[in-house]
Protein backbone atom coordinates (compact mmCIF):
# COMPACT_ATOMS: atom_id res chain seq x y z
CA UNK A 1 0.00 0.00 0.00
CA UNK A 2 1.45 3.37 -0.85
CA UNK A 3 1.73 6.04 1.52
CA UNK A 4 0.07 8.66 -0.91
CA UNK A 5 -2.54 6.20 -1.91
CA UNK A 6 -5.88 8.32 -2.56
CA UNK A 7 -8.19 5.31 -3.67
CA UNK A 8 -11.51 4.67 -1.54
CA UNK A 9 -10.34 1.63 0.94
CA UNK A 10 -13.09 -0.38 2.74
CA UNK A 11 -12.78 -1.31 6.05
CA UNK A 12 -11.36 -4.43 7.24
CA UNK A 13 -12.97 -5.82 10.79
CA UNK A 14 -10.11 -7.26 12.89
CA UNK A 15 -12.33 -9.12 15.22
CA UNK A 16 -11.18 -12.53 16.12
CA UNK A 17 -7.41 -12.01 16.50
CA UNK A 18 -5.40 -13.34 19.13
CA UNK A 19 -5.05 -11.40 22.32
CA UNK A 20 -1.62 -10.26 23.84
CA UNK A 21 -2.59 -12.58 27.02
CA UNK A 22 -3.48 -15.57 25.07
CA UNK A 23 -0.17 -15.28 22.99
CA UNK A 24 2.05 -14.91 26.22
CA UNK A 25 0.34 -18.07 27.14
CA UNK A 26 0.85 -20.01 24.52
CA UNK A 27 4.69 -18.56 24.14
CA UNK A 28 4.82 -19.42 27.84
CA UNK A 29 3.81 -23.00 27.10
CA UNK A 30 5.53 -23.48 24.56
CA UNK A 31 9.08 -22.19 26.03
CA UNK A 32 7.80 -25.05 29.06
CA UNK A 33 7.02 -27.62 26.54
CA UNK A 34 10.37 -26.98 24.59
CA UNK A 35 12.61 -27.14 27.58
CA UNK A 36 10.21 -30.59 29.40
CA UNK A 37 11.25 -32.30 26.00
CA UNK A 38 15.08 -31.45 26.20
CA UNK A 39 14.83 -32.90 29.72
CA UNK A 40 13.35 -35.86 29.06
CA UNK A 41 15.44 -36.41 25.70
CA UNK A 42 18.77 -35.72 27.58
CA UNK A 43 17.22 -37.89 30.62
CA UNK A 44 16.69 -40.38 27.97
CA UNK A 45 19.73 -40.64 26.36
CA UNK A 46 22.22 -40.82 29.10
CA UNK A 47 20.41 -43.77 30.58
CA UNK A 48 20.84 -45.19 27.42
CA UNK A 49 24.46 -44.80 27.11
CA UNK A 50 25.17 -46.33 30.99
CA UNK A 51 22.21 -48.95 30.07
CA UNK A 52 25.17 -49.96 27.32
CA UNK A 53 28.47 -48.88 29.56
CA UNK A 54 26.90 -50.97 32.54
CA UNK A 55 26.57 -54.00 31.05
CA UNK A 56 30.00 -53.72 29.29
CA UNK A 57 31.98 -53.17 32.49
CA UNK A 58 30.57 -56.08 34.35
CA UNK A 59 30.82 -58.39 31.54
CA UNK A 60 34.94 -56.61 31.36
CA UNK A 61 35.22 -57.98 34.90
CA UNK A 62 34.06 -61.24 34.73
CA UNK A 63 35.99 -62.13 31.59
CA UNK A 64 39.09 -60.75 34.27
CA UNK A 65 38.12 -62.38 36.88
CA UNK A 66 37.52 -66.04 34.79
CA UNK A 67 41.18 -65.18 32.65
CA UNK A 68 43.36 -63.70 35.45
CA UNK A 69 42.45 -66.81 37.93
CA UNK A 70 43.76 -68.88 35.49
CA UNK A 71 46.58 -67.20 34.69
CA UNK A 72 47.82 -66.66 38.08
CA UNK A 73 47.06 -70.27 38.84
CA UNK A 74 49.44 -71.49 35.57
CA UNK A 75 52.06 -68.67 36.60
CA UNK A 76 51.89 -69.99 40.12
CA UNK A 77 52.60 -73.95 39.82
CA UNK A 78 56.14 -73.87 40.75
CA UNK A 79 55.69 -71.86 44.03
CA UNK A 80 53.00 -74.34 44.47
CA UNK A 81 54.69 -77.43 44.34
CA UNK A 82 57.78 -76.19 46.53
CA UNK A 83 55.04 -74.02 48.70
CA UNK A 84 57.41 -70.76 48.55
CA UNK A 85 55.00 -67.65 49.46
CA UNK A 86 57.60 -65.33 47.80
CA UNK A 87 57.18 -67.28 44.10
CA UNK A 88 53.71 -67.04 44.68
CA UNK A 89 53.94 -63.45 45.48
CA UNK A 90 56.40 -63.05 42.37
CA UNK A 91 53.75 -64.60 40.26
CA UNK A 92 51.06 -62.34 41.36
CA UNK A 93 53.32 -59.80 39.62
CA UNK A 94 51.26 -56.99 38.25
CA UNK A 95 48.07 -58.22 39.11
CA UNK A 96 48.70 -57.15 42.98
CA UNK A 97 49.01 -53.30 41.50
CA UNK A 98 45.79 -53.18 39.60
CA UNK A 99 43.04 -51.18 41.05
CA UNK A 100 40.54 -53.45 40.28
CA UNK A 101 42.03 -56.56 42.44
CA UNK A 102 40.46 -56.69 45.76
CA UNK A 103 42.75 -60.28 47.08
CA UNK A 104 44.44 -63.12 45.82
CA UNK A 105 44.54 -66.14 47.68
CA UNK A 106 47.07 -69.50 47.03
CA UNK A 107 46.34 -72.73 48.51
CA UNK A 108 47.55 -75.80 48.35
CA UNK A 109 46.16 -79.22 47.38
CA UNK A 110 44.89 -79.96 51.25
CA UNK A 111 43.38 -76.06 51.46
CA UNK A 112 45.75 -74.71 53.25
CA UNK A 113 46.70 -71.46 52.47
CA UNK A 114 50.35 -70.68 50.97
CA UNK A 115 50.13 -66.95 50.19
CA UNK A 116 47.63 -64.35 49.69
CA UNK A 117 47.29 -60.63 48.74
CA UNK A 118 44.76 -58.28 49.86
CA UNK A 119 42.10 -58.82 52.10
CA UNK A 120 39.23 -61.35 51.14
CA UNK A 121 35.52 -59.59 51.45
CA UNK A 122 34.75 -62.83 52.90
CA UNK A 123 36.31 -66.28 54.73
CA UNK A 124 38.45 -68.45 52.33
CA UNK A 125 36.27 -71.24 52.10
CA UNK A 126 33.84 -69.17 50.43
CA UNK A 127 35.86 -67.71 47.58
CA UNK A 128 36.47 -71.71 46.82
CA UNK A 129 32.91 -72.20 47.26
CA UNK A 130 31.95 -72.29 44.02
CA UNK A 131 32.84 -74.44 40.88
CA UNK A 132 35.94 -73.78 38.84
CA UNK A 133 36.63 -71.40 36.30
CA UNK A 134 33.37 -69.87 36.38
CA UNK A 135 32.71 -66.29 38.58
CA UNK A 136 30.24 -65.89 41.29
CA UNK A 137 29.29 -62.66 42.86
CA UNK A 138 29.21 -61.19 46.22
CA UNK A 139 28.06 -57.77 47.75
CA UNK A 140 30.94 -55.37 46.17
CA UNK A 141 33.20 -58.25 44.28
CA UNK A 142 33.52 -61.09 41.37
CA UNK A 143 35.75 -64.42 42.52
CA UNK A 144 36.97 -66.89 40.20
CA UNK A 145 39.32 -70.08 41.49
CA UNK A 146 41.28 -72.54 38.94
CA UNK A 147 42.51 -75.49 40.11
CA UNK A 148 46.02 -76.32 39.47
CA UNK A 149 47.77 -79.42 38.78
CA UNK A 150 50.38 -81.40 37.30
CA UNK A 151 50.21 -84.31 35.06
CA UNK A 152 46.98 -84.35 36.64
CA UNK A 153 47.80 -84.51 40.10
CA UNK A 154 46.38 -81.78 41.93
CA UNK A 155 48.93 -79.35 43.37
CA UNK A 156 46.37 -76.53 44.37
CA UNK A 157 44.35 -74.17 43.35
CA UNK A 158 44.20 -69.65 43.57
CA UNK A 159 41.12 -67.53 43.78
CA UNK A 160 41.40 -63.96 42.43
CA UNK A 161 38.79 -61.46 43.52
CA UNK A 162 37.71 -58.59 41.66
CA UNK A 163 35.83 -55.06 43.20
CA UNK A 164 32.55 -53.82 41.54
CA UNK A 165 33.24 -50.59 42.92
CA UNK A 166 33.44 -49.15 39.09
CA UNK A 167 29.87 -50.24 38.50
CA UNK A 168 29.06 -48.37 41.33
CA UNK A 169 30.74 -45.15 40.77
CA UNK A 170 29.30 -45.77 37.40
CA UNK A 171 25.66 -45.55 38.54
CA UNK A 172 26.46 -42.54 40.95
CA UNK A 173 27.72 -40.42 37.86
CA UNK A 174 24.35 -41.37 35.88
CA UNK A 175 22.76 -40.11 38.97
CA UNK A 176 25.02 -37.27 39.23
CA UNK A 177 24.46 -36.57 35.24
CA UNK A 178 20.45 -36.86 35.44
CA UNK A 179 20.36 -34.28 38.22
CA UNK A 180 22.60 -31.97 36.41
CA UNK A 181 20.51 -32.29 34.18
CA UNK A 182 17.52 -31.55 36.04
CA UNK A 183 18.87 -28.46 37.22
CA UNK A 184 19.93 -27.67 34.01
CA UNK A 185 16.73 -28.00 32.72
CA UNK A 186 14.93 -26.24 35.64
CA UNK A 187 17.20 -23.02 34.83
CA UNK A 188 16.89 -23.11 31.29
CA UNK A 189 13.08 -23.11 32.05
CA UNK A 190 13.13 -20.60 34.23
CA UNK A 191 15.54 -18.28 31.81
CA UNK A 192 12.88 -19.00 29.20
CA UNK A 193 9.87 -17.76 31.37
CA UNK A 194 12.12 -14.61 32.33
CA UNK A 195 13.03 -14.08 28.43
CA UNK A 196 9.12 -14.65 27.61
CA UNK A 197 8.10 -11.87 30.58
CA UNK A 198 10.56 -9.03 29.69
CA UNK A 199 11.25 -9.26 26.19
CA UNK A 200 8.48 -10.57 24.28
CA UNK A 201 5.69 -9.73 26.70
CA UNK A 202 6.68 -5.91 25.88
CA UNK A 203 7.04 -7.04 21.89
CA UNK A 204 3.36 -8.94 22.38
CA UNK A 205 2.06 -5.44 24.09
CA UNK A 206 3.77 -3.17 21.50
CA UNK A 207 1.48 -5.80 18.80
CA UNK A 208 -1.50 -5.68 20.22
CA UNK A 209 -1.69 -1.57 20.23
CA UNK A 210 -0.69 -1.44 16.51
CA UNK A 211 -3.60 -3.46 15.99
CA UNK A 212 -5.52 -0.96 18.13
CA UNK A 213 -4.38 1.60 15.81
CA UNK A 214 -4.92 -0.13 12.85
CA UNK A 215 -8.67 -0.65 13.55
CA UNK A 216 -8.51 2.95 14.84
CA UNK A 217 -7.24 3.70 10.91
CA UNK A 218 -9.92 1.68 9.83
CA UNK A 219 -12.83 3.40 11.83
CA UNK A 220 -11.39 7.14 10.63
CA UNK A 221 -10.86 6.05 7.00
CA UNK A 222 -14.91 5.76 6.39
CA UNK A 223 -15.33 9.55 8.00
CA UNK A 224 -12.02 10.96 6.28
CA UNK A 225 -9.84 9.54 3.39
CA UNK A 226 -7.69 12.36 3.28
CA UNK A 227 -6.34 10.76 6.84
CA UNK A 228 -4.89 7.83 4.41
CA UNK A 229 -1.43 8.93 4.54
CA UNK A 230 -1.35 9.38 8.14
CA UNK A 231 -2.66 6.12 8.55
CA UNK A 232 -0.08 4.29 6.09
CA UNK A 233 2.79 6.42 8.04
CA UNK A 234 1.48 4.12 11.64
CA UNK A 235 0.78 1.09 9.08
CA UNK A 236 4.71 0.84 7.84
CA UNK A 237 5.65 1.98 11.45
CA UNK A 238 4.01 -1.31 13.16
CA UNK A 239 5.30 -3.60 10.04
CA UNK A 240 8.67 -2.63 10.94
CA UNK A 241 8.03 -3.13 14.28
CA UNK A 242 6.88 -6.53 13.29
CA UNK A 243 10.05 -7.50 11.72
CA UNK A 244 11.84 -7.13 14.35
CA UNK A 245 9.99 -9.03 16.56
CA UNK A 246 10.24 -11.93 13.64
CA UNK A 247 14.27 -11.38 13.81
CA UNK A 248 14.41 -11.83 17.70
CA UNK A 249 12.06 -14.89 17.63
CA UNK A 250 14.25 -16.36 14.69
CA UNK A 251 17.30 -16.43 16.92
CA UNK A 252 15.03 -18.33 19.24
CA UNK A 253 14.60 -20.67 16.96
CA UNK A 254 17.84 -21.02 16.27
CA UNK A 255 18.90 -21.47 19.54
CA UNK A 256 16.35 -24.49 20.08
CA UNK A 257 17.98 -26.14 16.81
CA UNK A 258 20.91 -26.99 19.08
CA UNK A 259 20.05 -30.05 19.99
CA UNK A 260 19.50 -31.03 16.51
CA UNK A 261 23.20 -30.36 15.98
CA UNK A 262 24.41 -32.44 19.57
CA UNK A 263 22.40 -35.20 17.84
CA UNK A 264 24.75 -35.16 14.73
CA UNK A 265 27.58 -35.03 16.64
CA UNK A 266 26.85 -38.11 18.99
CA UNK A 267 26.15 -39.99 15.94
CA UNK A 268 29.27 -39.34 13.66
CA UNK A 269 31.58 -39.97 16.47
CA UNK A 270 29.03 -43.14 17.72
CA UNK A 271 30.33 -44.24 14.09
CA UNK A 272 34.36 -43.89 14.63
CA UNK A 273 34.25 -45.28 18.46
CA UNK A 274 33.10 -48.63 16.82
CA UNK A 275 36.06 -48.84 15.16
CA UNK A 276 38.47 -47.35 18.60
CA UNK A 277 36.65 -50.21 20.65
CA UNK A 278 37.78 -52.64 18.02
CA UNK A 279 41.21 -51.56 17.23
CA UNK A 280 41.48 -50.79 21.05
CA UNK A 281 40.32 -55.00 21.86
CA UNK A 282 42.66 -56.00 19.45
CA UNK A 283 45.99 -55.03 21.16
CA UNK A 284 44.78 -55.61 24.65
CA UNK A 285 44.33 -59.27 23.40
CA UNK A 286 47.93 -59.48 21.55
CA UNK A 287 49.36 -57.96 24.30
CA UNK A 288 47.73 -60.61 26.68
CA UNK A 289 48.98 -63.10 24.25
CA UNK A 290 52.38 -61.85 24.00
CA UNK A 291 55.02 -64.66 23.27
CA UNK A 292 57.40 -62.01 25.53
CA UNK A 293 56.62 -64.47 28.46
CA UNK A 294 58.94 -67.23 27.10
CA UNK A 295 61.67 -64.63 27.60
CA UNK A 296 61.54 -64.89 31.26
CA UNK A 297 61.50 -68.75 30.88
CA UNK A 298 64.78 -68.84 29.05
CA UNK A 299 66.00 -66.13 31.61
CA UNK A 300 65.75 -68.76 34.26
CA UNK A 301 66.98 -71.59 32.54
CA UNK A 302 70.12 -69.48 31.52
CA UNK A 303 70.47 -68.40 35.38
CA UNK A 304 70.51 -72.07 36.35
CA UNK A 305 73.39 -72.66 34.23
CA UNK A 306 75.79 -69.05 34.84
CA UNK A 307 79.27 -70.93 36.04
CA UNK A 308 78.58 -73.51 32.39
CA UNK A 309 77.20 -71.32 30.14
CA UNK A 310 79.11 -72.48 27.37
CA UNK A 311 79.36 -75.88 28.11
CA UNK A 312 75.42 -76.10 28.56
CA UNK A 313 74.41 -73.92 25.01
CA UNK A 314 76.72 -76.41 23.19
CA UNK A 315 76.19 -79.93 24.95
CA UNK A 316 73.40 -79.85 26.89
CA UNK A 317 69.72 -80.89 24.34
CA UNK A 318 68.17 -78.05 25.93
CA UNK A 319 70.63 -75.61 25.78
CA UNK A 320 71.35 -76.53 21.60
CA UNK A 321 67.49 -74.95 21.16
CA UNK A 322 68.00 -71.87 22.81
CA UNK A 323 69.60 -69.97 19.69
CA UNK A 324 66.89 -71.17 17.37
CA UNK A 325 64.31 -70.64 20.19
CA UNK A 326 65.52 -66.64 20.52
CA UNK A 327 65.33 -66.26 16.76
CA UNK A 328 61.68 -67.63 16.74
CA UNK A 329 60.98 -65.19 19.68
CA UNK A 330 62.80 -62.19 18.01
CA UNK A 331 60.67 -62.91 14.77
CA UNK A 332 57.73 -63.13 16.63
CA UNK A 333 57.87 -59.73 18.45
CA UNK A 334 58.76 -58.31 15.36
CA UNK A 335 55.23 -59.16 13.89
CA UNK A 336 53.41 -58.12 17.32
CA UNK A 337 54.98 -54.97 17.47
CA UNK A 338 54.03 -54.25 13.60
CA UNK A 339 50.74 -55.62 14.45
CA UNK A 340 50.75 -53.14 17.60
CA UNK A 341 51.86 -50.30 15.99
CA UNK A 342 49.51 -50.52 13.12
CA UNK A 343 46.38 -50.61 15.24
CA UNK A 344 48.19 -48.00 17.51
CA UNK A 345 48.17 -45.62 14.39
CA UNK A 346 44.43 -46.26 13.18
CA UNK A 347 43.37 -45.73 16.88
CA UNK A 348 45.21 -42.10 16.43
CA UNK A 349 43.75 -41.42 13.11
CA UNK A 350 39.88 -42.70 14.78
CA UNK A 351 40.89 -39.81 17.94
CA UNK A 352 41.80 -37.13 15.81
CA UNK A 353 38.33 -38.20 13.28
CA UNK A 354 36.65 -37.38 16.36
CA UNK A 355 38.28 -34.29 17.34
CA UNK A 356 37.30 -33.00 14.14
CA UNK A 357 34.12 -33.68 14.19
CA UNK A 358 33.57 -32.14 17.29
CA UNK A 359 35.74 -28.85 16.40
CA UNK A 360 33.78 -28.54 13.19
CA UNK A 361 30.44 -28.26 14.85
CA UNK A 362 31.50 -26.07 17.57
CA UNK A 363 32.58 -24.03 14.27
CA UNK A 364 29.86 -24.17 12.76
CA UNK A 365 28.30 -22.85 15.94
CA UNK A 366 30.19 -19.55 15.57
CA UNK A 367 30.66 -18.91 11.93
CA UNK A 368 29.24 -20.14 8.24
CA UNK A 369 32.85 -20.66 6.73
CA UNK A 370 33.97 -23.83 5.45
CA UNK A 371 37.74 -24.91 5.50
CA UNK A 372 38.65 -25.81 2.50
CA UNK A 373 41.72 -27.87 1.00
CA UNK A 374 43.08 -29.80 -1.96
CA UNK A 375 42.92 -33.37 -2.02
CA UNK A 376 42.85 -36.89 -4.21
CA UNK A 377 39.52 -38.22 -3.35
CA UNK A 378 40.78 -41.47 -4.06
CA UNK A 379 43.41 -40.90 -0.95
CA UNK A 380 40.36 -39.90 1.21
CA UNK A 381 38.31 -43.02 0.13
CA UNK A 382 41.12 -45.45 0.71
CA UNK A 383 41.70 -43.69 4.26
CA UNK A 384 37.26 -43.80 4.69
CA UNK A 385 37.80 -47.53 4.50
CA UNK A 386 40.94 -48.02 6.69
CA UNK A 387 38.83 -46.50 9.44
CA UNK A 388 36.08 -48.71 8.51
CA UNK A 389 38.04 -52.24 8.24
CA UNK A 390 38.52 -52.62 11.99
CA UNK A 391 34.64 -52.58 12.57
CA UNK A 392 33.96 -54.57 9.20
CA UNK A 393 31.71 -57.49 9.35
CA UNK A 394 33.59 -60.67 8.79
CA UNK A 395 32.51 -61.89 5.29
CA UNK A 396 31.83 -58.57 3.64
CA UNK A 397 34.12 -58.04 0.13
CA UNK A 398 34.51 -54.38 -0.64
CA UNK A 399 35.35 -53.77 -4.06
CA UNK A 400 37.25 -50.51 -5.40
CA UNK A 401 36.92 -48.95 -8.75
CA UNK A 402 38.22 -45.53 -9.03
CA UNK A 403 38.62 -43.38 -12.61
CA UNK A 404 41.33 -40.81 -12.64
CA UNK A 405 40.22 -37.98 -11.25
CA UNK A 406 42.15 -33.74 -10.94
CA UNK A 407 42.70 -32.70 -7.12
CA UNK A 408 39.29 -30.96 -5.72
CA UNK A 409 39.04 -28.10 -3.09
CA UNK A 410 36.58 -29.30 -0.74
CA UNK A 411 36.11 -30.14 3.06
CA UNK A 412 38.49 -32.99 4.17
CA UNK A 413 36.42 -33.87 7.26
CA UNK A 414 32.59 -33.49 6.40
CA UNK A 415 33.43 -35.43 3.22
CA UNK A 416 35.17 -38.37 5.20
CA UNK A 417 32.13 -37.99 7.77
CA UNK A 418 29.58 -38.66 4.84
CA UNK A 419 31.58 -41.52 3.06
CA UNK A 420 31.73 -43.23 6.61
CA UNK A 421 28.30 -42.91 7.43
CA UNK A 422 27.43 -44.35 4.01
CA UNK A 423 29.83 -47.39 4.58
CA UNK A 424 28.64 -47.72 7.77
CA UNK A 425 24.84 -47.81 6.60
CA UNK A 426 26.45 -50.38 3.63
CA UNK A 427 27.87 -52.74 6.17
CA UNK A 428 24.56 -53.04 8.31
CA UNK A 429 22.75 -53.91 5.08
CA UNK A 430 24.80 -56.97 3.96
CA UNK A 431 25.10 -57.79 7.88
CA UNK A 432 22.42 -60.39 7.02
CA UNK A 433 22.31 -61.54 3.44
CA UNK A 434 24.25 -64.90 3.03
CA UNK A 435 28.22 -65.34 3.14
CA UNK A 436 28.65 -65.21 -0.67
CA UNK A 437 26.80 -62.04 -1.24
CA UNK A 438 27.81 -59.27 1.22
CA UNK A 439 29.68 -57.09 -1.10
CA UNK A 440 30.01 -53.20 -1.07
CA UNK A 441 31.32 -51.51 -4.03
CA UNK A 442 32.95 -47.85 -3.91
CA UNK A 443 33.19 -46.21 -7.15
CA UNK A 444 34.99 -43.18 -7.90
CA UNK A 445 35.03 -41.00 -11.35
CA UNK A 446 33.58 -37.98 -12.89
CA UNK A 447 30.11 -36.37 -13.15
CA UNK A 448 28.32 -36.01 -16.86
CA UNK A 449 28.27 -31.81 -15.82
CA UNK A 450 32.05 -31.58 -14.93
CA UNK A 451 31.79 -32.39 -11.52
CA UNK A 452 32.99 -35.74 -9.72
CA UNK A 453 31.00 -38.10 -8.45
CA UNK A 454 31.39 -41.11 -5.60
CA UNK A 455 29.07 -44.02 -5.05
CA UNK A 456 28.89 -46.53 -2.28
CA UNK A 457 26.90 -49.81 -3.55
CA UNK A 458 25.91 -52.74 -1.67
CA UNK A 459 23.87 -55.85 -2.19
CA UNK A 460 21.83 -55.69 0.99
CA UNK A 461 18.04 -55.84 1.65
CA UNK A 462 17.42 -52.56 -0.43
CA UNK A 463 14.87 -50.20 -0.27
CA UNK A 464 11.47 -50.23 -0.97
CA UNK A 465 9.58 -47.80 -2.93
CA UNK A 466 7.91 -45.97 -0.75
CA UNK A 467 10.38 -45.13 1.72
CA UNK A 468 13.04 -43.65 -1.02
CA UNK A 469 11.37 -40.13 -0.90
CA UNK A 470 11.38 -40.36 2.89
CA UNK A 471 14.69 -41.65 3.19
CA UNK A 472 16.41 -38.50 3.66
CA UNK A 473 13.90 -37.12 6.54
CA UNK A 474 15.19 -36.10 10.22
CA UNK A 475 14.59 -38.84 12.27
CA UNK A 476 13.42 -41.64 9.54
CA UNK A 477 14.79 -45.04 9.71
CA UNK A 478 14.45 -48.39 8.70
CA UNK A 479 17.21 -49.91 11.30
CA UNK A 480 15.31 -51.36 14.17
CA UNK A 481 18.43 -49.57 16.44
CA UNK A 482 18.55 -46.48 14.15
CA UNK A 483 17.64 -42.95 14.87
CA UNK A 484 17.06 -41.41 11.52
CA UNK A 485 20.58 -38.77 12.06
CA UNK A 486 23.26 -40.08 9.81
CA UNK A 487 22.04 -39.91 6.26
CA UNK A 488 19.89 -36.29 7.02
CA UNK A 489 23.35 -34.92 8.47
CA UNK A 490 25.11 -36.27 5.29
CA UNK A 491 22.63 -35.08 3.02
CA UNK A 492 22.70 -31.50 4.35
CA UNK A 493 26.50 -31.96 4.73
CA UNK A 494 26.71 -32.16 0.60
CA UNK A 495 24.39 -29.33 0.26
CA UNK A 496 26.36 -27.31 2.23
CA UNK A 497 29.58 -28.11 -0.01
CA UNK A 498 27.56 -27.07 -3.16
CA UNK A 499 26.70 -30.87 -3.98
CA UNK A 500 24.53 -33.24 -3.48
CA UNK A 501 23.49 -37.08 -2.12
CA UNK A 502 20.87 -39.11 -4.11
CA UNK A 503 19.71 -42.79 -3.16
CA UNK A 504 18.76 -45.58 -6.05
CA UNK A 505 16.96 -48.68 -5.48
CA UNK A 506 15.21 -51.69 -7.33
CA UNK A 507 13.21 -53.06 -4.51
CA UNK A 508 13.68 -54.61 -0.95
CA UNK A 509 16.40 -57.48 -1.54
CA UNK A 510 17.92 -55.47 -4.37
CA UNK A 511 20.63 -53.54 -2.38
CA UNK A 512 20.72 -49.65 -2.55
CA UNK A 513 23.61 -47.11 -4.71
CA UNK A 514 24.31 -44.06 -2.78
CA UNK A 515 25.83 -41.06 -4.72
CA UNK A 516 27.53 -38.66 -3.77
CA UNK A 517 28.11 -35.44 -6.23
CA UNK A 518 30.94 -33.01 -5.75
CA UNK A 519 32.16 -29.64 -7.64
CA UNK A 520 35.35 -29.86 -8.34
CA UNK A 521 35.81 -26.70 -6.92
CA UNK A 522 33.25 -24.45 -5.02
CA UNK A 523 31.75 -21.45 -6.23
CA UNK A 524 34.45 -18.73 -5.35
CA UNK A 525 37.51 -20.64 -5.06
CA UNK A 526 39.84 -20.75 -8.11
CA UNK A 527 41.50 -23.92 -8.97
CA UNK A 528 45.08 -23.09 -8.87
CA UNK A 529 47.64 -25.31 -9.18
CA UNK A 530 49.66 -26.31 -6.23
CA UNK A 531 51.83 -22.97 -6.01
CA UNK A 532 48.84 -20.71 -5.95
CA UNK A 533 48.63 -18.18 -3.03
CA UNK A 534 46.04 -18.95 -0.38
CA UNK A 535 42.67 -16.63 -1.00
CA UNK A 536 39.49 -16.57 0.18
CA UNK A 537 36.30 -17.21 -1.70
CA UNK A 538 33.56 -14.79 -1.84
CA UNK A 539 31.06 -17.79 -0.19
CA UNK A 540 32.93 -17.28 3.19
CA UNK A 541 34.98 -20.59 2.15
CA UNK A 542 38.57 -20.55 3.54
CA UNK A 543 41.44 -22.53 1.64
CA UNK A 544 43.51 -24.74 3.66
CA UNK A 545 46.86 -25.42 2.17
Amino acid sequence: MSRHATAEIAPVALTGAPTSQRIRSLLIAFAVLLVLGMAAMTAALVTRIFSRVNPSLLEDLRWNARRGAVELAQGAEVGMVVRDDKLLLDAMGDYRRRADVQAIVVRDEDGAVLAQHGRPPTDVERLFGGPPDQVQAGPGYLVSWHAASIEGSPIGSLALVLSTARLTEGEELQRSILGLAALGSLAALVLSLLFVRFNIAPLIDLTGRTLAQLQDANDTLELRSAALGDANTRLQESVDLLHTTQEKLVHASRLSGMADVATTVLHNVGNVLNSVNVSANMVIDRVRGSRLSGLDKINRLLGQHTTDLGEFLSSDPRGQQVPAYLQQLALAVDEEHAMIEGELRSLQKNIDHIKVIIGMQQRHARSTGVALERLQLGELLDDALKLAAASNDQGVRVEREYRPLPEVITDRHKLLQIVMNLLSNARHAVRESPPERRLIRVRLGPAPDGRCRIEVEDSGYGIAAQNLARIFNHGFTTKRDGHGFGLHSSANAAREMGGSLTVHSDGEGRGARFVVTLPIAPSGVASEGPDAPPRTGTGGHRLVR
